[in-house]
């Protein structure tokens, strides 16, 4: 895989930094010689764009799907018809994913010595794999694992696809494990190196079980008792918006969104996200419903935009609660979400908001469509929402064009056409359902 990923990374960093965003410069380091190479300087890298990747392309190309963003122009007006090829993922998937994040985690756990040493570098690292290959699978579905990068030891370049469901309960067991290491012995500290949370321990272990909560939600539909394991994980999560898990970027280096932003005007917020706020007179418009530009008021230069939230836990309370009959409970947890995404982006008005009826239909009222469509709404922009829509059919969308909305995004062009392993486009499209999208 490492001979794989050198031949590809010629090609997908050309297209990466002559046609998209123009980040990381000499950010990142020589991960093939880690004599050389401290730690830290393999963290930082692999968190900044690890961010870049989920709040860049992949925010913009699932927001078009769920409608929270529009094309309107170029190749993005393409998009928004759902002509979306393999070529348009290489960067992301290769120049960001494998070449990068993957490896320099790989790398991270190698030069920083054992993990009986070392406990909280490796605890980090299995956290954020399992982050990584998470938000690959659910996109995408069965990925090369488990013979890729560094664990490929026989010089193989064309690694088998891992199924879906392997790779969710490997990335279960790298949790488990991330936590575990965590509370071990620690010579070695990453402090400011580690943007996310700069080296603290309980936050970082919350994070893990953000991750659980998430994936146990998305995979409910195929066994039930997996929603206890989601309301267990996200209890044992977040307490508030301060442990919302993010990189900041800087004014210099700004990040996704806001470079996009500047760089062009090929994506509008969507019309129908637009719409749902205005049919409600929901205050939080001024914000969430300004249009994607560079004077946008949320996605300015430095903003941490978080790869899950205090939001995301107490919206996963509130569906939990509902389908075990805890109406109250539901409730309770439903109100707090809503009053979070009010304090995250500063918007006054959340106590007469909650007059308003068809937002908040009291306990007994309440639905899980109000759950699903408040939690698109707070989670302004993140894909997360997407796995969401798969799951629930929440909210009720229709197609940009034709009859079907895509549920998975198509693999790189690069996959198809050097592993023999990677499914072909004959047998898997943009319309074909992951493992446990069993809505």
């Amino acid at each position: 895989m490492n001979k794989y990923i050198k031949i590809l990374t010629i090609t997908s960093f050309i297209f990466l930094f002559s046609s998209c965003e123009d980040y990381f410069g000499d950010v990142n380091v020589d991960p093939n010689n880690p004599g050389a190479v401290p730690p830290n300087t393999l963290l930082a890298p692999a968190q900044s764009i690890l961010s870049y990747a989920y709040w860049g392309d992949l925010s913009r190309y699932v927001g078009i799907f769920t409608k929270q963003v529009d094309g309107v122009d170029r190749q993005w007006s393409a998009y928004q018809d759902y002509i979306i090829r393999g070529n348009d993922l290489d960067a992301f998937w290769q120049t960001n994913i494998y070449s990068n994040v993957l490896t320099d985690l790989d790398k991270m756990r190698e030069v920083v010595g054992p993990a009986s040493e070392n406990g909280l570098y490796h605890g980090i690292a299995n956290i954020l794999e399992a982050y990584t290959i998470l938000m690959l699978t659910d996109y995408f579905g069965d990925i090369p694992y488990t013979e890729a990068l560094n664990r490929n030891k026989d010089g193989n370049i064309q690694p088998k696809f891992d199924s879906h469901e392997s790779v969710v309960n490997a990335a279960r067991a790298l949790l488990e494990s991330g936590k575990t290491l965590l509370s071990g012995p620690s010579a070695l500290n990453p402090g400011a190196a580690d943007f996310i949370y700069g080296g603290d321990k309980a936050k970082w272990e919350k994070f893990a079980n953000a991750i659980l909560a998430r994936t146990y939600l998305n995979t409910s539909g195929r066994n039930s008792g997996d929603l206890d394991k989601a309301l267990t994980a996200a209890t044992n999560s977040f307490t508030s918006n301060a442990d919302n898990a993010g990189v900041p970027f800087e004014d210099s280096k700004p990040g996704p969104w806001y470079q996009f932003n500047e760089q062009r005007t090929a994506v509008n917020l969507g019309s129908f996200y637009k719409g749902l706020l205005e049919s409600t007179n929901d205050p939080r418009i001024d914000k969430l419903g300004a249009e994607l530009r560079v004077e946008h008021p949320v996605l300015t230069k430095t903003v941490a935009m978080p790869f899950i939230t205090y939001t995301e836990m107490l919206f996963i309370m509130a569906e939990v609660q509902l389908k075990k009959g805890n109406k109250a409970e539901a409730y309770t947890h439903y109100t707090n979400a809503i009053e979070s995404t009010f304090d995250r982006f500063g918007v006054e008005g959340f106590t007469e908001f909650q007059s308003n009826a068809s937002v908040f239909p009291g306990a007994d009222n309440l639905s899980l469509e109000n759950i699903i469509t408040q939690k698109y709404i707070g989670l302004f922009l993140d894909p997360t929402v997407f796995s969401d829509w798969r799951r629930t059919g929440f909210p009720a969308l229709t197609p940009n064009s034709g009859s079907q909305i895509p549920r998975r995004l198509p693999y790189p062009q690069t996959e198809t056409d050097y592993n023999v392993n990677c499914p072909r486009p004959s047998e898997v499209t943009i319309f074909s359902r992951v493992w446990w999208d069993a809505n």
